[in-house]
C-alpha cells in the first residue's frame, strides 16, 4: 500500500504582510471567501490541474472552498483567473501574455482580480505553485510526500506584479526511482523540474511533460548502435586501436565504413521513434583516447583535443539528419579530461547538436572556480565558442566507499550553478542519487535547494536553508544549521581533493573531533523535538550520515571520545532509522535490495577489532612511523567482498576469487599522475604458510589519490589516501600487503575448491 502523504498543519498568521486596504485582496477570512477560480472554457490539462491544486491548498490553508468555473460562467468581480483565456487577456492585456515563452509565467493583482497565467504547457501550473509558496506559504519538502500547509485565518494578498522566467530551459534531476511514483511526480512538478530524465513521471496528463524528450538511451551509447558482439569479429577496424591492438572500448571515428554503419543505425533509431527529441551519440564509459590509429592521432594533434575524432563525426552526423529531421537534437557528452571534455580548437558544433558537459574529473570537494578545478573551469568556459547549445550533466555528490558520509557541499552546488548561468548553459541534468541509500546526506534539504536554484541560481542560499530547516525541523532547525555550517567550513578547509568515487581516506575533514561534535549537536537537536515523533524522525534521518561515518571510523572515534558514545546504541539507532525510512518512503519491492547497504556496514563495524601485533619483520620500528589500513576502505562489488575472518589482523578481510594463475601481480598506482609507484609478482615459492603473510610491494611517495591493486583484474583495490600527508607530500613509504591464499592452485591453499586471495591489512612504514 502506498504510504499516505504526510502533511504538517500549523497555526500561522497570513504569510504576506497586508498592503494598504485599497490595494490588498482578502482572498479568505474565517473560513469564508467571495472569490471564484475561473478557467478558460476549454482549459488545457495543465490549466485544469492548476485550478485543482489552488482549490485544494487554499481550502487546506484557509478552510474556504473556492468554486472552479469556466470563463463563460465567471462572476463580474473577485476572480482568480487561471490560464490563458479571452477574459484573462482582457484583464492583463494581450502583450503581457503574448510574450510569455518557455516556462515563464506571471502572477498579478488587478483591481479585485488575481491573475495566474503562463506559457503553455507548464507556465500556468508554475504560476499557481509560485502563488501557493510565496503568498500562501505552502512548502513541498521532498519526493516522499512531506509538505507544510500553514493555517491562515485571514489570507491577504497585497499588490502583486510578479513575472518569472527560469534561468535554464531544462531543469532535470535524475534520482533513484525507489519511492512512490505519484509522490515523486507531484514533488517534481511543484518544484518546477522538467527535462528528459523526468519526462516519464511528468508525462501523465496535466503535469506538463518534459523539455526535450529523450528518444534513445541517455548516454554511453556507441555500442547501442554498433554492438561489438555483432561487428567486432568481422570488422575489428571499426573499434579503437589502443595498446597495440583493436579493442572493444570505443570506436575508430576516422574509419569511413564505421561512420556509414553508425549513421545508418542512428537513422533507423530516429525513424523508429518518430523524428522528435534528443538522441544521444556519446562515448562508452571508458576513459582515455578513442583510438590511437594514425588518422585519429593526426586529428587529435591538429585540434589539440582528445575528443576531436568524436566531434568530427558528430558534425557530419548532424549535417546528415538536419534537413529530414529538423526536430532531432544530437546530444553527446563532453566527458573526462583525457577524452572529450576539452573542445576541439577549430570545430563548431551545428545548431542541432547539444553538448552535455559532465565534469566528472573535477574536485568534488570544491566549486569549479577553485584553483584545484582549473582544468575543468577552462574547458567549460571554452565550450560556448564551439557550440550553440550547451548543457551540463552535474554530479551533486561523490560515489565510492565513502558514499553516505557527511559532506559540506551546499555552497559548492550554488556557486557552480551560478557559474553555469554566467557561461551560458541552457540545460541542466543533475545526477542526484539521494533516495536510498544516500537519502541521509541531508538529501531532503539538498534536493529542495537544488530545485530552487535550478529556477533562479542567484537566490540567497542562507535564506533558503533557513526557510527549509525552520519548516522541516522546527525547534531543531538551529542545530541543523550549525551542523551544516560546520560541515561547509571543514570541507572547504581541506587542502586535498575528492574524486567522483571517493574513498573514505579522501574525507580527511571527518576527524574524530568533528564527528564527536556533530554527534553532540544531534543529541541537542533530538532533545529539542523529543515530543514530536515526526520531527524526531526527520532529525534522525539527517543524523544517519554522521552515524554511518562514526561507525566506519569507530576505533578512532572511540579513542578520542571522553563522553562514552556507545557503538551498540549508535548502530541500533542507525538501523532503526533506516528501516523506518525504508518502510515509509520506499516501495516494498526494493526493501530487500537496499537493506544490506546499512546492515553490512553495521555487521562489519561490530566485528572490526584493534589490530593484532605486527609481524616480526616490523618489530622495533617506532609506532609513529607506521600506518595500518584496514579492509574497511575496500569497495565491495565486482567479485570483491568483505567478510569476518578470525585469522585476520582486525577481524575482517577483503577477498576475491582468482584464476589461480601464478605469479600473482600486485602494486601501488598513483591515479593523480597515472603512474605505477611500485609493483611486484608473488611466486608460488613465496607462499609458505596457510595463514596471513606480509609481502613487501615496494617503496615510494603517495599522492592524494593512490592505492594498492591486487590481482591483474584490479578489482581488489585498497585506497591509501588516508596515509597521504599534505604537509609532507614527498615522504617515502615502505608498502606491505598482508595476504593469505586459498584453493588448489596455491601452496598451503587448504582443501577449498575455489582459488581466492584474502587481504587483512596494508602496512605502510614512513622513511626516517
Amino acid at each position: 500500500m502506498q504510504t499516505p502523504m504526510v502533511t504538517m498543519i500549523c497555526c500561522a498568521a497570513a504569510m504576506v504582510a497586508a498592503a494598504p486596504d485599497a490595494a490588498e485582496l482578502v482572498i479568505a477570512e474565517e473560513g469564508r471567501t467571495d472569490y471564484t477560480i475561473v478557467l478558460p472554457d476549454e482549459p488545457s490539462p495543465e490549466e485544469q490541474h492548476a485550478a485543482e491544486e489552488l482549490a485544494h491548498y487554499l481550502a487546506e490553508a484557509t478552510g474556504a472552498d473556492l468554486p472552479v468555473v469556466s470563463h463563460s460562467e465567471a462572476p463580474a468581480a473577485r476572480r482568480v483567473l487561471v490560464g490563458d483565456s479571452a477574459l484573462t487577456r482582457q484583464v492583463v492585456g494581450e502583450a503581457a501574455i503574448g510574450d510569455l515563452e518557455g516556462d515563464a509565467f506571471l502572477v498579478r493583482t488587478l483591481g479585485d482580480d488575481l491573475v495566474m497565467v503562463g506559457a503553455p504547457p507548464r507556465g500556468t501550473l508554475y504560476a499557481a505553485y509560485s502563488f501557493l509558496e510565496r503568498e500562501v506559504g505552502c512548502r513541498w519538502f521532498n519526493w516522499y510526500g512531506e509538505e507544510h500547509v500553514p493555517e491562515v485565518e485571514r489570507l491577504v494578498v497585497p499588490d502583486v506584479d510578479r513575472r518569472e522566467t527560469p534561468a535554464f530551459v531544462a531543469r532535470d534531476i535524475y534520482f533513484l526511482k525507489y519511492g512512490f511514483p505519484d509522490q515523486m511526480r507531484d514533488f517534481l512538478v511543484r518544484s518546477r523540474v522538467t527535462g528528459p530524465a523526468t519526462g516519464g513521471l511528468l508525462g501523465q496528463e496535466g503535469y506538463g511533460g518534459s523539455v526535450h524528450r529523450q528518444i534513445s538511451p541517455g548516454v554511453h551509447t556507441l555500442f547501442h548502435y554498433v554492438p561489438p558482439e555483432e561487428h567486432f569479429d568481422e570488422h575489428p577496424e571499426y573499434f579503437g586501436y589502443t595498446n597495440g591492438r583493436r579493442q572493444q572500448r570505443q570506436l575508430c571515428f576516422t574509419n569511413p565504413e564505421l561512420r556509414r554503419t553508425l549513421t545508418a543505425a542512428v537513422v533507423r533509431k530516429i525513424e523508429q521513434v518518430g523524428g522528435v527529441g534528443n538522441l544521444s551519440v556519446s562515448a562508452q564509459d571508458t576513459g582515455g583516447p578513442f583510438c590511437d590509429c594514425p588518422q585519429c592521432t593526426a586529428l587529435v594533434r591538429a585540434e589539440e583535443a582528445t575528443g576531436a575524432p568524436l566531434y568530427d563525426y558528430i558534425k557530419q552526423l548532424a549535417d546528415t539528419v538536419r534537413d529530414d529531421w529538423p526536430d532531432i537534437y544530437i546530444t553527446t557528452l563532453a566527458y573526462r579530461h583525457n577524452q572529450s571534455e576539452t573542445p576541439p580548437k577549430s570545430m563548431h558544433m551545428p545548431g542541432n547538436v547539444i553538448i552535455i558537459f559532465a565534469p566528472i574529473d573535477g574536485n568534488f570537494a570544491a566549486a569549479l572556480e577553485h584553483p584545484s578545478n582549473a582544468r575543468t573551469l577552462a574547458d567549460i568556459t571554452a565550450w560556448p565558442d564551439h557550440a550553440e547549445h550547451l548543457w551540463v550533466w552535474y554530479y551533486s555528490n561523490p560515489y565510492g566507499r565513502g558514499a553516505g558520509f557527511p559532506i559540506g557541499n551546499l555552497g559548492r552546488l550554488a556557486q557552480d550553478m551560478r557559474l553555469f548561468e554566467r557561461v551560458g548553459v541552457e540545460g541542466f541534468f543533475i545526477e542526484h542519487d539521494t533516495g536510498i541509500p544516500q537519502m541521509h546526506l541531508l538529501a531532503d534539504l539538498q534536493t529542495w535547494l537544488l530545485a530552487k536554484l535550478l529556477w533562479a541560481p542567484h537566490r540567497d542560499v542562507d535564506a533558503l536553508i533557513a526557510d527549509f530547516t525552520d519548516h522541516y525541523y522546527g525547534p531543531a532547525a538551529p542545530m541543523i544549521r550549525d551542523y551544516v555550517e560546520r560541515l561547509e567550513s571543514a570541507t572547504s578547509a581541506m587542502s586535498t581533493g575528492m574524486t567522483w568515487n571517493a574513498s573514505p581516506g579522501q574525507y580527511r575533514y571527518l576527524t574524530p573531533d568533528l564527528l564527536i561534535e556533530c554527534q553532540r549537536l544531534f543529541d541537542a537537536a533530538e532533545e529539542a523535538v523529543a515530543g514530536d515523533q515526526t520531527l524526531l524522525h526527520r532529525v534522525r534521518i539527517a543524523r544517519m550520515s554522521v552515524d554511518r561515518a562514526t561507525l566506519f571510523f569507530w576505533s578512532d572515534v572511540a579513542a578520542e571520545d571522553a563522553h562514552g558514545l556507545s557503538q551498540a546504541e549508535l548502530a541500533q539507532r542507525y538501523r532503526e532509522t533506516f528501516d523506518r525510512a525504508l518502510e515509509e518512503r520506499i516501495r516494498p519491492e526494493f526493501h530487500d535490495r537496499l537493506r544490506p547497504w546499512v546492515a553490512d556496514l553495521i555487521d562489519l563495524a561490530a566485528k572490526l577489532t584493534a589490530p593484532k601485533p605486527l609481524p616480526p619483520k616490523l618489530e622495533g620500528i617506532d609506532p609513529q612511523r607506521i600506518v595500518q589500513v584496514s579492509p574497511m576502505v575496500v569497495q565491495p562489488g565486482h567479485g570483491t567482498g568483505l567478510r569476518e575472518d578470525a585469522q585476520a589482523a582486525m577481524g575482517i578481510c577483503a577477498t576475491r576469487e582468482t584464476d589461480g594463475e601464478l605469479p600473482l601481480n600486485l602494486g601501488v598506482y598513483d591515479w593523480m599522475d597515472r603512474e605505477t609507484v611500485a609493483r611486484r609478482d608473488i611466486e608460488g615459492g613465496e607462499i609458505t604458510s596457510p595463514g596471513y603473510s606480509l609481502y613487501r610491494i615496494g617503496s615510494g611517495a603517495l599522492s592524494q589519490h593512490c592505492g594498492v591493486w591486487i590481482t591483474r583484474s584490479w578489482r581488489l583495490q585498497v585506497p591509501l589516501e588516508g596515509a597521504y600527508t599534505p604537509d609532507a607530500p614527498d615522504r617515502e613509504w615502505e608498502i606491505y600487503a598482508s595476504l593469505r591464499f586459498e584453493g588448489p592452485a596455491y601452496p598451503h591453499g587448504g582443501e577449498g575448491e575455489q582459488n581466492r586471495v584474502f587481504l587483512d591489512r596494508i602496512v605502510l612504514v614512513a622513511a626516517q
